[in-house]
């Protein structure tokens, strides 16, 4: 019985480390989101996104799944603390942009 309730003593307390450990994810992600809602756009889309103004929209399209690729939060959700809020903020700024330059141009 002393193993069984070892075990289950142990189960609970990764349960909750690992549930703590998300809440701690989920402030970070919502900090991150506000500070991006409330920042003016300091650079234009070409810039964020690393092309040239008159790129195709293929260029701008690979560009923007590069970029997501390399900032993605869900990379950086292990780290936690201000890197994982920096690359939510990256990629809410790319995502930004690309929306915008997709709905200029119509593509």
């Amino acid at each position: 019985m002393e193993v069984l309730a070892f075990l289950k003593e142990h189960f609970q307390d990764r349960d909750e480390d690992a549930a703590q450990e998300q809440r701690e994810r989920a402030k970070a992600y919502r900090r991150a989101k506000q500070a991006v809602a409330a920042s003016p756009e300091d650079e234009p889309w070409h810039v964020v996104l690393e092309v040239s103004v008159t790129a195709s929209a293929e260029e701008i399209t690979a560009s923007y799944r590069r970029l997501i690729k390399q900032h993605h939060p869900d990379r950086f959700a292990h780290v936690g603390g201000e890197v994982y809020e920096e690359s939510v903020r990256r990629t809410a700024e790319i995502t930004q942009a690309y929306r915008y330059v997709k709905q200029c141009r119509q593509f």
